[in-house]
């Protein structure tokens, strides 16, 4: 029955993606950016894989709700990433939550408060998607975004390139997995200062046509088992 229903859920058509259109913004700090709570990834389990500085902090802090105090130095609230550094967002799919999520928005902020150091905030990476049923897919092929000289911070907004704000991003995603990071900036040999990783959604409910459908094969599947008892 599972695998018959399993069947079903793929014809219907319950995990999709869209193209990622991008919004880029960089400023000179960053009390220009206003962060909005993400409940979805704020939830998530994040764990991160590969070289990182070792001034940084903990990836759990791409999820505080905060680009940091001051902005540098050792304290920092920040994570460094180069290009080995992989960092998944994993979403709890238990329970009703079995269909996985709707993504509807993805934002990413790096900064660092310096000139010295202002290529800390130019970020570069893919993003790949692992749907319910461990297929995986790419949202976003490794794209790069260098801020300007005298902006040390930097925002960049994936959303639909649809319908932005409105169509979802992707539906039945599990995780979200940032990888093929930019490496240390040329000029400085610095890492990029990730500060936020803000992934927007909520659980994934089936259209009415699939859920019928759905309801239909099970219905079908214990018709069947009862007329071959």
């Amino acid at each position: 029955m599972k695998r018959e229903l399993m069947t079903l859920a793929a014809t219907v058509g319950l995990t999709m993606t869209a193209n990622a259109a991008i919004i880029a913004q960089s400023a000179g700090s960053e009390t220009t950016f206003t962060l909005t709570s993400d409940a979805l990834g704020a939830a998530a389990t994040v764990t991160a894989t590969g070289g990182y500085d070792a001034w940084s902090k903990n990836p759990n802090i791409l999820k505080n709700n905060s680009l940091g105090a001051g902005g540098e130095g050792a304290d920092a609230d920040a994570f460094a990433v180069v290009s080995g550094t992989s960092i998944t967002y994993t979403f709890d799919t238990s329970g009703s939550n079995s269909r996985g999520y709707d993504l509807t928005k993805i934002q990413t902020y790096a900064g660092w408060n310096h000139s010295e150091y202002n290529g800390r905030s130019n970020q570069g990476y893919a993003v790949e998607l692992t749907l319910v049923g461990g297929a995986t897919t790419t949202l976003l092929a490794k794209t790069t975004w260098p801020n300007e000289p005298t902006q040390y911070w930097t925002q960049i907004t994936l959303v639909n390139d649809t319908d932005p704000g409105v169509a979802l991003l992707a539906t039945g995603v599990q995780a979200v997995t940032f990888k093929n990071f930019d490496d240390a900036t040329a000029a400085t040999n610095t890492p990029v200062a990730y500060r936020e990783i803000d992934i927007y959604g909520t659980a994934t409910v089936p259209e009415p046509a699939a859920a019928s459908l759905l309801l239909l094969g099970a219905a079908a599947v214990g018709l069947r088992r009862r007329i071959l008892r």
